[in-house]
């Protein structure tokens, strides 16, 4: 079932906006998960450095840390954003140190959420803004609710998806998990063909749009995120 939904008030950074999303539920995936829903950030969110350290973070939604990593400066400051130690980034942390907020920034396009074994997940869709690129590098980020915060987590069991999330453009997620056309014909004929007893199967789905773009990625070129990062 496909409605739209008001977002509640989200404070960020020090202020609060109203975001008016699209939720779409799937019921298989490649492991048994829960409350699988699908937002579309209408208009974008635009993420950027927003603390000027760790103790200003609390990391208590996913657009948080994205915001947080962009502002992150030590090797504590990452271990926290991850829930882990981290190796220090010297570089790194110079580089956003010294980096002009206008034009160091993401664009949040598309989230997905789920829950599995009783703990909340989280992947968003971005476009990388820098000053030193022509063009934003399209990325996906994971997440991991941990006790009352999220972290970033990497996990070989939502790589395809990850990879889905990264490969197609925000517009033609909603349409394949809303159930709507998508502009392309093959991949239409691939969501198609992904119906298991009149239920969509993602797992089935993402296999068979890896495999149509190993042979043919043209035929899919009309819904690809042009700056994907892998091309």
């Amino acid at each position: 079932m496909i409605k739209k939904i008001a977002l509640f008030l989200l404070s960020f950074s020090g202020f609060a906006q109203s975001y008016e999303m699209t939720c779409s539920n799937v019921p298989y995936f490649s492991f048994e998960t829960t409350n699988f829903k699908t937002y579309i950030y209408s208009p974008v969110f635009v993420a950027k450095k927003a603390y000027t350290n760790l103790t200003e973070v609390s990391n208590l939604y996913p657009e948080q840390l994205i915001e947080s990593e962009m502002s992150v400066t030590s090797q504590e400051w990452s271990s926290f954003n991850y829930g882990k130690p981290r190796e220090a980034e010297p570089k790194r942390y110079v580089i956003i140190q010294k980096g002009d907020v206008s034009k160091n920034y993401a664009h949040l396009l598309y989230k997905v959420e789920y829950e599995f074994n009783g703990e909340s997940y989280a992947i968003i869709k971005l476009h990388i803004y820098s000053e030193s690129k022509k063009e934003p590098t399209g990325f996906a980020l994971s997440m991991k609710k941990l006790e009352n915060r999220w972290i970033v987590y990497n996990e070989s069991s939502i790589t395809d998806l990850m990879f889905l999330i990264v490969f197609l453009k925000a517009e033609t997620l909603e349409a394949i998990f809303s159930q709507q056309k998508t502009g392309s014909l093959v991949l239409d004929n691939l969501r198609e063909l992904s119906m298991v007893n009149g239920v969509f199967s993602l797992n089935k789905f993402l296999y068979s749009v890896k495999s149509t773009l190993e042979k043919d990625k043209d035929s899919l070129e009309i819904v690809l995120d042009p700056y994907r990062i892998f091309k």
